[in-house]
């Protein structure tokens, strides 16, 4: 069996798809282009839908390089919600009443803490 690992095809048609809908951006938007009038002629003509064009046009123009014609990875990166361990800032047990169970504690002379809501 053959291994398709490292095939780029599909990134390489990707990019070339892109870069040919910038190129008749580029002719139709002054008015130059021999066949379409309306940048939306061209999308509808292409299959191309104007959202996604307009988004991989711009990282284009600011990158320049096929790597910004490429989908990006979708979801969070990384753990942006969580603490990093090494903040000063450390969640524990709090036995007082109204305090739902959560307090934070402030590790050395990092201030006040936070008030906690009633809510």
């Amino acid at each position: 069996m053959r291994n398709n690992s490292k095939n780029r095809t599909i990134e390489r048609n990707l990019a070339q798809k892109w870069r040919f809908l910038i190129g008749e951006f580029e002719l139709v938007k002054p008015g130059k282009h021999p066949q379409f009038r309306f940048l939306e002629d061209s999308h509808r003509f292409h299959g191309a839908n104007r959202q996604p064009f307009y988004k991989y046009c711009h990282r284009f123009k600011q990158d320049g390089t096929d790597q910004s014609l490429l989908p990006r990875k979708r979801g969070p990166s990384g753990r942006a919600g969580a603490p990093s361990p090494s903040s000063p800032m450390a969640v524990g047990k709090c036995p007082g009443p109204g305090s739902r169970g959560i307090a934070v504690n402030l590790v050395g002379n990092a201030g006040t803490p936070p008030a906690v809501s009633a809510a």
